[in-house]
């Protein structure tokens, strides 16, 4: 699990407080919904997204994949 992308307004205000403390550019791809792309490009496949969560610091995306062999 990771930061997703925040669905909505309020999960991006949310957001916020994160990408403050944790800097813009480390949270960019975070914020864009990037961390699948990222995982791809890591080796893995069959990445998806299975379930995303509301926090009081914004959206959690839960990913499921598989290593290539």
């Amino acid at each position: 699990l990771d930061w997703g992308a925040p669905q909505d307004l309020a999960m991006r205000a949310a957001f916020l407080s994160v990408r403050l403390l944790d800097g813009f550019e480390t949270t960019r791809d975070n914020a864009h919904g990037h961390v699948p792309r990222l995982m791809s490009e890591a080796g893995f496949c069959d990445v998806e997204v299975v379930e995303r969560r509301r926090t009081v610091f914004g959206t959690i995306a839960f990913h499921r994949a598989r290593h290539r062999a």
